[in-house]
């Protein structure tokens, strides 16, 4: 731009001496790139993601029991002992990382740790009396339903299961009850496809084991290993604190030790002085 012309103003309503193309080298100095961005680490990425494939994985667990049953290859009392034990040493896990620093919601609301447990095994034991008792009807409720239906029910509630999941992030597909009843759902259609009551049982325990009980498992394994990361990164801070605290004393220290040592090569030198003058008089 010639220096007797106006400078350039960005604004459409005067009249300048410009093509409307023009830019000067302004025009770029307000430009903000990736101001909302947010980086995200790999390993922590990989963990989080963690989420999504214990998911995954109890779906294909579960139906994967489903098939083993249906062909004849695992017994129902053998997948209902196993499944039960399983869930009774997490149920001990549950108890001592509780006790070690989390907090469960019964005892926030009063209770204490032995109410609960009682609480709990009256809990489990309704559940499976109703699940029992309520066996021959699940068994027969889908009887006027084809098979086809069946599984491609069941696979639809299956994938809303994984899809509705609480996977962490809020969101407004997120339902956790909704996706816990389609996971039952799907296990009832399921069960009603297999030849004994026993069959029945087994499987409505165990997805309430798998959709029910394993992610408040999870999340408290999560919540007791952040606990336990937090407790060990405030105990490295503390550690490197007392490391600085105690360099800066040996370097006071040392520093106090040079000034006296110097003080006293001072001392001594005009001490030597003093003498060899008085000798010096004396003569």
């Amino acid at each position: 731009m010639p220096p007797n012309q106006l400078k350039w103003k960005r604004v459409l309503y005067e009249k300048q001496d410009v093509p409307d193309n023009y830019v000067d080298e302004t025009f770029l100095d307000e430009l903000r790139k990736n101001v909302n961005t947010t980086t995200y680490s790999f390993w922590p990425t990989v963990l989080e993601s963690g989420v999504v494939t214990q998911q995954l994985s109890s779906v294909i667990i579960f139906v994967d029991s489903f098939v083993l049953m249906q062909e004849g290859e695992v017994s129902p009392h053998t997948l209902f002992a196993v499944s039960a034990l399983l869930t009774l040493i997490a149920y001990v896990i549950y108890k001592s990382t509780a006790s070690a620093g989390t907090v469960s919601i019964s005892e926030q609301d009063g209770g204490n740790e032995e109410s609960c447990i009682v609480d709990d095994i009256k809990a489990a034991i309704t559940f499976l009396a109703l699940a029992y008792g309520l066996a021959p009807i699940l068994a027969t409720l889908t009887e006027s339903i084809s098979t086809d239906t069946i599984y491609a029910m069941s696979t639809a509630m299956l994938l809303a299961n994984l899809v509705l999941y609480d996977y962490g992030p809020s969101a407004a597909i997120v339902s956790g009850t909704v996706s816990f009843n389609a996971a039952m759902f799907a296990s009832v259609c399921l069960a009603s496809r297999l030849p004994t009551l026993w069959h029945t049982f087994a499987t409505v325990t165990l997805s309430a084991e798998m959709f029910a009980m394993l992610p408040i498992f999870r999340k408290r394994l999560k919540f007791a290993d952040a606990g336990m990361l937090r407790i060990t990164c405030s105990g490295d801070d503390d550690v490197s604190s007392w490391s600085r605290g105690t360099g800066r004393v040996v370097a006071h220290l040392s520093t106090l030790r040079c000034s006296l040592s110097h003080t006293a090569h001072v001392h001594h030198v005009r001490m030597s002085t003093v003498a060899s003058s008085d000798s010096t008089f004396q003569r």
